[in-house]
């Protein structure tokens, strides 16, 4: 976790970082085609229009779908506008993207195995959002810097239909979001040693309306909301140097209020406002100790408060208002050897604990759920990457080992088990694989050849519904996929398989009560598809 990006964070971040135009102008175009009626386009453009900088990206794919009857259709465009000078840096990007998806849910075990690709249950979305965000960066002197970023989103949902196999809904939602956050950098050498620091501030506003109307069995319900989630936010962190070109200490803070003030609409009852705050504290020390070896190892808190959705109910049931924030304490340590002609290796070990952990129970008899703090979760393992230079071959193994458990006692009401289930500590968190490998190798050729294959396993886990740990494992599987392809001068051409072997298996696994028994449901996998791809790309000089 990084104390500059928030709340949220409660593992890490993922930072994408979209191209922008440069001196050198691109633009390049693919299409392709693969199984289940796959067909997609896309195009790019970038480069220089005077002081300007310029990209603009667009595509558009269709799929029929691996279970029948499933369908989904996807359009996006981004573009942005930038200018670049020796102190200044503005950037204004815009991103549009049109979704309709038509989805199938869980099939019982039996159902799995007669035919992976029915479905039984039914779940049409579509979405449409607009986004803007404006970046700048200021250098008001050497050492100081300012940065500012504003942004505006509107997303529109509707589900016309969500049928389940003992529920029917129809629902639509409009939410818009509108905030900013502006940061202050200083760099620079005090006594020899380099010392950053960075300090900032944000905020935002996110509106939502929503209505929903369907009926679970036989009792119908009509829903309609209104919720305003505003949140404010600060943090400084700094980072020096222990002695010239030595280990680098990193220590920061951050502090967050979130608020939701909930409208019911048709049950002015059921409003409610709440609040929650807290200040997390992030150290750290880097130490690049010679001949291409790191070392590292790290302390952070984070927290994430309830999100409405999960303080408010559906329909004619239950609310949980008292619901806690999540507060996690994360430990990780690490080291990575690099070598110009061997390769390289990272090693890394983690510990998280999180406290008041909100988890969603379903009790299978009532037909819905409710979410619930469990006091205490633990998530440690260990993770191993290798990235061995053999020649011109690329070549891959990733090893991960999770070990996620509940580390206190409690009780569960869950018809299922006879009333409730006892979940002690050291039960198995439901849905997280022990071990997880991936490993591969991309080969050149002659004449612009290139071919590639990589395995992926992944372990068994414990069902949803199964906190207990009582019943049988969902079982693991492994994959393999293959590429090949060729490039002549501008163009490229591409074949793929993924999931060559057509292994059967379910992603997700769910336990219920269906006719007053015990059931085991499950998400069957996409099986096997092919697909070929023609890339054009030009790059000018």
């Amino acid at each position: 976790p990084n104390t500059s990006y928030g709340k949220d964070a409660l593992g890490g971040v993922i930072a994408i970082f979209t191209k922008r135009g440069t001196k050198k102008t691109e633009v390049s175009a693919s299409a392709g085609v693969g199984s289940y009626g796959r067909a997609d386009a896309d195009a790019s453009a970038r480069g220089m229009a005077g002081a300007l900088d310029y990209a603009v990206a667009g595509s558009h794919a269709r799929e029929d779908g691996y279970r029948r009857g499933a369908s989904s259709r996807m359009t996006e465009v981004i573009g942005s506008l930038g200018r670049r000078t020796e102190k200044d840096d503005l950037r204004l990007i815009y991103t549009f993207a049109d979704d309709r998806l038509d989805q199938g849910g869980s099939l019982t075990q039996g159902e799995f195995e007669a035919d992976p690709r029915q479905r039984v249950s039914i779940v049409k979305t579509d979405s449409l959002l607009n986004a803007v965000v404006l970046n700048a960066r200021h250098t008001f002197i050497e050492g100081l810097s300012g940065a500012v970023m504003t942004q505006f989103r509107e997303r529109l949902e509707n589900t016309p239909l969500n049928r389940g196999r003992s529920s029917v809904s129809a629902s639509t939602a409009k939410l818009r979001t509108a905030g900013g956050a502006g940061q202050l950098t200083a760099d620079g050498t005090i006594v020899e040693r380099r010392l950053t620091l960075n300090g900032g501030v944000e905020g935002s506003r996110a509106d939502a309306e929503s209505s929903s109307a369907g009926a679970f069995g036989a009792a119908p319900f009509s829903n309609a909301t209104g919720t305003r989630d505003t949140r404010l936010g600060s943090w400084l962190t700094g980072s020096a140097e222990l002695w010239p070109s030595g280990p680098t200490v990193t220590a920061g803070a951050r502090w967050d209020r979130t608020t939701i003030d909930f409208k019911n609409r048709k049950t002015p009852s059921r409003d409610g406002f709440r609040s929650y705050a807290r200040t997390s504290p992030r150290v750290g020390v880097n130490w690049e100790a010679g001949g291409g070896a790191s070392l590292r190892a790290s302390y952070a808190e984070a927290f994430r408060a309830p999100t409405s959705g999960e303080l408010s109910a559906l329909g004619p049931f239950v609310s949980t208002p008292d619901l806690r924030p999540v507060k996690t304490k994360s430990w990780e340590t690490g080291a990575s050897w690099r070598h110009p002609a061997w390769g390289e290796i990272d090693l890394t070990v983690y510990r998280a604990v999180a406290d008041d952990e909100i988890y969603a129970i379903f009790d299978p008899v009532a037909g819905f759920g409710q979410n619930k703090n469990i006091e205490r979760t633990r998530r440690q393992g260990v993770e191993v990457s290798l990235r061995p230079r053999i020649g011109k071959a690329d070549a891959w193994l990733d090893y991960s080992y999770t070990e996620a458990t509940f580390q206190k006692r409690f009780l569960l009401d869950n018809a299922t088990f006879t009333g409730t289930q006892t979940v002690t500590p050291g039960a198995e968190i439901p849905m997280v694989p022990r071990q997880r490998l991936s490993v591969g190798a991309s080969v050149p050729l002659p004449r612009g050849f290139r071919a590639g294959a990589g395995g992926q396993c992944v372990g068994s886990s414990r069902f949803f519904g199964d906190e207990a740990n009582q019943e049988q494992k969902l079982p693991g599987y492994c994959t393999l996929d293959i590429d090949a392809s060729v490039e002549q001068g501008a163009w490229t051409i591409s074949l793929a398989a993924r999931n060559a072997l057509d292994e059967g298996y379910a992603t997700r696994g769910i336990l219920a009560s269906s006719g007053g028994r015990l059931e085991r449901f499950v998400v069957p996998a996409v099986g096997r598809t092919v697909s070929a791809r023609l890339r054009w790309r030009f790059a000018g000089k």
